[in-house]
């Protein structure tokens, strides 16, 4: 999988965090970090997960300090060591993908410095576009059988910003909107399936924001093509 940039643009504010988490940064070592969480409109976003991550190591959402919007979009990281940070959002539920994986990319995040003297930074992540979906299931084509597979999702115009993921049979995979994605499906013992059967001349898939594509996929366990159907 690729991590890296994430889809969402951060507006740094050097200012005031609210009053109490001043006070409460005064009574912590380090540094704090306060923001908010919006929309496209300038809306808050409740329940976001938000993560902070040191700009030098690899990222590991497991082994990243999180915290979740509130009611006014509202999150605090206090505590926290000198140094560089990066922060990235995730609502799948909401239809704001992980943002940790480069796949999901839109702008990159600037680099949050904490120094020696600790201090505090005020910052805005705006989310979105919201994502588009692709659901459905896996079945076998032959025995109709429910089958796990994996996904690889590929931007058609950057190859290189791709992400592979083992799903269920009935999957909902989130896709980032207006991009025309190449996919490609894949289990143990069955020929790879490919959207649109990836021939010249066939377009990639295409999801608008907010948009949920039904893809069927019947994977052949023989040299035979595998089919689909697409509703929309």
């Amino acid at each position: 999988m690729h991590r890296l940039i994430p889809l969402l643009s951060l507006i740094i504010v050097l200012g005031s965090p609210s009053r109490f988490q001043r006070m409460w940064a005064e009574n912590l070592p380090g540094g704090l970090i306060a923001g908010t969480v919006v929309d496209e409109r300038g809306g808050p976003v409740t329940g976001i997960k938000v993560f902070v991550a040191k700009s030098d190591g690899r990222i590991k959402l497991n082994a990243m300090r999180h915290a979740r919007s509130d009611g006014q979009g509202r999150f605090t990281f206090a505590g926290l060591p000198s140094g560089q940070y990066r922060l990235y959002a995730i609502g799948e539920d909401q239809g704001y993908p992980d943002t940790t994986f480069e796949f999901y990319a839109q702008n990159p995040v600037p680099l949050i410095q904490i120094p020696e003297t600790g201090g505090s930074s005020d910052v805005v992540i705006t989310l979105g576009p919201k994502a588009g979906a692709i659901a459905g299931t896996v079945v076998d084509k032959t025995t109709r059988a429910l089958v796990n597979a994996t996904f690889v999702l590929t931007d058609a115009s950057e190859p290189a910003r791709w992400i592979s993921t083992s799903v269920p049979a009935k999957f909902r995979i989130l896709v980032p909107p207006g991009r025309n994605i190449t996919v490609r499906v894949s289990a143990p013992g069955y020929d790879a399936w490919y959207y649109n059967n990836h021939t010249p001349g066939n377009t990639p898939l295409r999801v608008a924001s907010g948009e949920e594509v039904h893809l069927d996929v019947e994977l052949s366990p023989s040299e035979a093509p595998a089919t689909a159907k697409t509703h929309h």
